[in-house]
């Protein structure tokens, strides 16, 4: 069960391609004893069922409305509302499940939610609550608890009792300061997403910054970086990074725009390399890592999702061949050389992004007709000709690809360019990401055409 996801903040509850699964179905939810939620049940209609455990939810309506809903204050039980809203309980009308993401909640959590003792599911997600995460909640024996895209603020509680815990989603929010030893300690966590925080990572910031960004800095340490090769740069592993090893059944981290820097954990260890060997989702986007791709990123044959772009990674992009569940993988805008790899257009990917890095040589063979989005832009490729002209087609309608007859010379580091300029979504969407029209596919195919014509006729 997956709560981190995109960044579409009007989506709350997208899987995208590229994201992380928000909540769980709440008619899937079963805990062994919930009781089933009837037509008879629903507000309007009999409303719900009579619990002590009410008394919480009038609490957290006085503390926190009002909502885009009147909930029932004394029969809250097995209730449910517009956008899936709802509150289950168990045989013993005790509450378990809490879902209002979207809801317009705002203001501070009280304090009484830490007496629902049976609370498994805690969903408030995509809402307006403020103040630091209640110190009451870390007792609950809560299997999810997302807090996520609100304006929670403070550090995280010193302790903890949440061993059950298996998915825990705080980004988006202002949380600050180190993260707290208990949190590496989690036995069953699987799905861990804090990025867009302001936490203490507690690696020093870069010596050097890859960019030419003249609004970043001045002249002369523009023309200094500009000598040095990315590819070639030594840089001492993130501490940050190290700490994650010891979650032995993680699955899905979501570690984006929290200013990690610093290179990936050390191959010598082994200690990162192996205890990630179950992830099928990574997010590393939006920080200022440098230093190459480790090699050891080829022994986690289960990834589907790798979210590396918005950092300063060099050097050539390693052989991912072994990685045949990947499905969206984005590398954009960073300081990546060498050619496209071959192993890219036989992986059956949907979303392939490798636009704004370094990249050069020809465009290899490849499938990407049946990617549902990709984009290769911003980099120094050079034009097929000949009878495989129809590749040089393919590339510049399909994935935006500019190429030029002779090869370009490729700087040492990329210059800059606007991030905001329209590109492809690599990250959740509302709508989903990378869709392909029919139109689009229309013209792919009208494109291949008048390639191949072009090229019997040369």
């Amino acid at each position: 069960m997956v709560v981190a996801r995109g960044d579409d903040e009007d989506d709350e509850g997208g899987d995208g391609e590229g994201g992380f699964k928000a909540f769980p179905d709440p008619d899937s939810v079963d805990d062994g004893s919930i009781r089933s939620t009837t037509s008879a049940q629903l507000p309007g209609k009999g409303s719900g069922v009579f619990s002590p455990d009410c008394k919480v939810i009038a609490d957290l309506y006085q503390a926190t409305g009002p909502w885009k809903f009147t909930p029932e204050l004394t029969n809250c039980c097995n209730t449910q509302y517009p956008n899936s809203a709802s509150i289950k309980c168990n045989a013993q009308n005790q509450i378990v499940y809490i879902y209002l993401a979207g809801q317009g909640l705002s203001g501070k959590l009280p304090a009484s939610l830490g007496t629902l003792t049976s609370l498994r599911y805690l969903l408030l997600n995509y809402n307006s609550l403020t103040g630091p995460i209640p110190r009451a909640l870390v007792d609950l024996p809560l299997y999810i608890l997302d807090l996520s895209h609100n304006q929670l603020s403070g550090s995280l509680p010193s302790s903890s009792g949440w061993v059950q815990l298996e998915t825990l989603n705080l980004e988006a929010n202002a949380l600050t300061g180190e993260l707290p030893s208990w949190l590496f300690t989690l036995p069953r966590l699987k799905s861990l997403a804090l990025g867009q925080n302001q936490f203490t990572t507690g690696d020093p910031p870069p010596t050097i910054r890859f960019t030419l960004d003249r609004t970043l800095m001045d002249e002369a340490t523009l023309q200094r970086n500009a000598q040095i090769d990315p590819a070639t740069w030594r840089v001492a592993p993130s501490r940050f990074l190290e700490r994650f090893a010891t979650l032995p059944r993680i699955s899905e981290l979501k570690l984006d725009g929290l200013g990690i820097s610093g290179g990936w954990p050390s191959a010598e260890s082994g200690k990162w390399g192996a205890s990630m060997v179950n992830l099928t989702k990574l997010d590393l986007s939006k920080n200022m890592m440098q230093g190459t791709l480790p090699a050891y990123i080829a022994g986690w044959t289960r990834l589907k999702t790798l979210l590396l772009d918005n950092n300063e990674f060099g050097g050539p992009i390693p052989s991912l061949a072994n990685l045949t569940m990947l499905r969206v993988l984005d590398l954009s805008f960073n300081q990546l050389t060498g050619p496209i790899p071959a192993w890219a257009t036989a992986q059956n990917m949907t979303i392939l992004n490798l636009s704004h890095n370094l990249l050069s040589g020809p465009f290899p063979m490849d499938n990407h007709h049946l990617w549902q989005s990709c984009s290769v832009a911003g980099n120094y490729f050079v034009c097929t000709k000949g009878p495989e002209a129809v590749l040089s087609y393919l590339w510049r309608s399909s994935c935006r690809a500019t190429c030029t007859d002779t090869q370009q010379t490729v700087p040492l580091v990329r210059p800059p360019v606007d991030i905001n300029l329209p590109d492809i979504k690599s990250h959740a969407s509302k709508n989903g990401v990378g869709r392909v029209h029919a139109s689009s596919a229309i013209v792919r195919t009208v494109i291949i055409f008048v390639g191949l014509t072009l090229s019997l006729i040369l």
